[in-house]
């Protein structure tokens, strides 16, 4: 293995001016069994990044194996990298720009090619949803471009650069008009309410809210993912409805996982105070099924950032994730029990986020036609 040309190859990436041809070029070289100290001293002495804390656990060397760097065509910008430590295995994480180096550390080695099935290469999910006006109109915001978009009553609704929605000007009238944003798999968009809230939905998620809001109460309904930025009124509390649970807004930032598909609807507060039911949250705690728990709340709201971040996640919970970004179907074949921990850009294709998955030696995959087949690892 050529060190001088790993390392190159390496500071290329991170400035985001690897060709096509040295992309490829990397990734076959951080296959390479000798590449996993040279690896390990670079993300080590690498101008920029902040490390915390920098010493390596003993034994590191022998498990540091391989990376995989997802890079789009912006400029890179390295924002940070930390160390973190389980019981079995330890993970670099480097995030930047529009990227992220990904090693998945394991008790046994990763090295050697990895066995590639033939998955598609379909691209990550984007901004975009479609919305329903008072008058029962659709607008498929995938479609329109940017700038006003649609009235209704007195309202206007503009389209911004990033694909958002907002509204301005006062609705007339008495009677009650509502709208409803609903996102596919494969989609999320930003929603600035009537009232200034604002509201992150992330894919195959659905929000219905009033133009004009009752006296003493903002109330809204939602399934699925979001995340909410809420406008303060004590006199107008604001309130949503989802899975069986009423959420109450007492000067809040927080997230709301409401998937028919998972379990149990999760509330996890960022900012402020909230009550779910008649519980009250604080800040890092999050609540389900009528518990409260302290939670890493960086790992809930990534998918905000446009990343994905696991901690001991089984793989049927982030193949729920993945399908939803990505509008795909998973099946599984065989027993699969294993966790898995780290993060990854939602930007990538979806072939790069599961060839990462691989690397784990774990589980493997298969494709047909929209379908992923997910199977244990076998040599």
């Amino acid at each position: 293995m050529n060190r001088e040309r790993l390392e190159s190859l390496f500071r290329l990436y991170l400035e985001g001016k690897a060709s096509d041809e040295e992309r490829r070029e990397f990734l076959e070289l951080v296959r390479h069994p000798d590449a996993r100290q040279t690896l390990e001293e670079l993300a080590l002495r690498y101008p920029g990044m902040d490390l915390s804390p920098v010493e390596l656990p003993s034994g590191i060397s022998e498990q540091i194996l391989t990376a995989v760097l997802s890079i789009d065509s912006a400029p890179a910008r390295v924002r940070r990298i930390s160390f973190r430590y389980g019981r079995v295995a330890a993970a670099v994480l480097l995030l930047v720009t529009g990227a992220a180096l990904f090693f998945f550390l394991n008790r046994g080695r990763i090295s050697g090619p990895v066995a590639r099935a033939a998955i598609t290469n379909r691209p990550p999910g984007h901004k975009g949803a479609l919305l329903k006006l008072g008058n029962g109109s659709l607008i498929d915001l995938d479609n329109t471009k940017e700038g006003l978009v649609a009235r209704d009553g007195d309202l206007e609704i503009y389209k911004d650069a990033e694909g958002g929605i907002s509204y301005k000007g006062t609705p007339a009238g008495t009677g009650q008009q509502y709208n409803e944003v609903v996102t596919a798999n494969g989609q999320e968009l930003m929603i600035k309410l009537p009232d200034a809230s604002t509201v992150w939905l992330n894919a195959a998620s659905r929000i219905r809210y009033p133009l004009r809001f009752s006296a003493g109460e903002r109330r809204i309904s939602m399934t699925g993912e979001a995340y909410f930025k809420v406008k303060h009124d004590a006199a107008s509390p604001f309130r949503i409805e989802t899975k069986g649970a009423v959420i109450e807004d007492l000067g809040t930032e927080f997230n709301v996982n409401a998937y028919d598909d998972e379990a149990n609807m999760r509330t996890t507060l960022i900012q402020g105070s909230a009550r779910v039911n008649t519980v009250i949250l604080r800040p890092g705690e999050q609540y389900t099924d009528g518990k409260i728990e302290k939670v890493d709340t960086e790992d809930i709201v990534a998918w905000r950032e446009g990343m994905f971040r696991f901690h001991s996640m089984d793989i049927r919970s982030i193949m729920r994730q993945v399908a939803r970004w990505y509008n795909i179907e998973v099946t599984y074949e065989g027993n699969i029990n294993e966790t898995f921990g780290g993060g990854i850009s939602r930007n990538v294709n979806l072939s790069e986020l599961l060839q990462t998955l691989e690397l784990t030696k774990k589980i493997k995959f298969e494709t047909d036609g929209r379908k992923i087949i997910v199977r244990p690892y076998r040599n």
